[in-house]
């Protein structure tokens, strides 16, 4: 079994974190399914967590349109191509990596405040707002695991480099 999941499993702990360290939300409504997955003895169950999706039909210059503000515009971005998560799953399932979590995450994580504004004008999209607030809680989702363990190489390892160059329509 390949359970899709979310890095939004993990707390907000402001660092680092990987999937072998028990970051997660116990709470996590996904994260509970996870582990019903994990538990059941029918099957072997691997589960990837997939960061936010970027892809041809989710240009991140798009996601704050129509006054929607970004929060947390300190706090760095945790991201993912389509064609990365594409490649994941065929690896995983070529690989039979079978009774693994791993994490789907670019190589960069961007600051809020640094990318979006990029990224809006590599489409000609205004700038998104953002909140005033200063509570910063986030973390970095790590991708070392795929590398290391599948050997993944990522299609789109540094987001910024995607989206402001004359490729920035991917």
């Amino acid at each position: 079994m390949l359970f899709i999941s979310s890095s939004s499993v993990y707390q907000n702990l402001n660092r680092e974190v990987s999937e072998d360290e028990g970051a997660e939300d116990p709470s996590h409504p996904l994260y509970q399914i996870e582990t019903l997955f994990q538990q059941n003895p029918s099957f072997t169950t691997s589960i990837i967590r997939f960061s936010g999706l970027l892809g041809p039909a989710r240009h991140p210059g798009r996601f704050f349109r129509g006054g929607k503000t970004v929060k947390q515009p300190d706090a760095p971005t945790n991201l993912i191509h389509l064609y990365d998560c594409i490649g994941l799953i065929e690896t995983i399932i070529a690989q039979s990596a079978w009774g693994e979590v791993f994490n789907g995450c670019s190589d960069t994580h961007p600051i809020k405040r640094e990318f979006y504004p990029l990224v809006a004008k590599a489409i000609d999209m205004p700038c998104p707002e953002f909140s005033t607030a200063q509570t910063l809680d986030y973390k970095i989702v790590s991708n070392n695991k795929i590398k290391q363990k599948l050997g993944y190489q990522l299609r789109h390892p540094d987001l910024l480099k995607l989206y402001t160059t004359s490729s920035s329509q991917q």
